[in-house]
Order: C-alpha cells, then structure tokens, then sequence
C-alpha cells in the first residue's frame, strides 16, 4: 500500500487493463477467421454491405458483431497509448 492508503499506480493500472480486457472478451469473435471478419468489414460501401445482406451472403448480426470485433481489436491495439505509464511531453 503506497502511502496515504492509495494503492501505488502499477496495481491500479494492472487492475484497470484487467477489467478492459474482461469486458472487451464478449465481443471478440473466437468462431470467425480474421479474413472472414476482414471480408465483411473491409466492404466498398454501405451499398454493398446492405447487398450481401439482403442476399443472405451475411446476417445483420454478423454484421455489427464483425464490426464490434474490429472495433475491439482497434481498442486492444492502441490501449497502451492511453494507459502507457512512460509521460509523453510535447516540445
């Protein structure tokens, strides 16, 4: 315990990372490759996504959970920007 009974930085960051991960679990897709999320998410347009739909090449929730996979890994990815402990100090 740091001094005035505040845990020190590092446990409340680890505690921190810990529950980001745990609530970023849910939307990350363990039963679909990278391509197949790639092949959704990676679309020329609106126009084209509502095709594929409407085709029955894709479902709607396949859709947004693709979307909400991609957005996750994007979060996971830059997470340590936000939460780096190094200071980052402009010039």
């Amino acid at each position: 315990m740091a001094t005035g009974g505040r845990m020190p930085w590092q446990t409340v960051l680890a505690q921190k990372r810990a529950r980001r991960a745990e609530l970023l679990k849910p939307w990350l897709i363990s039963d679909a490759s990278e391509d197949q999320i790639a092949g959704i998410t990676d679309v020329e347009d609106a126009v084209h996504l509502a095709e594929q739909v409407a085709a029955g090449k894709w479902t709607a929730e396949s859709v947004v959970r693709a979307y909400a996979h991609k957005a996750a890994k994007a979060h996971d990815m830059v997470r340590d920007i936000a939460s780096s402990s190094t200071p980052c100090h402009m010039n």
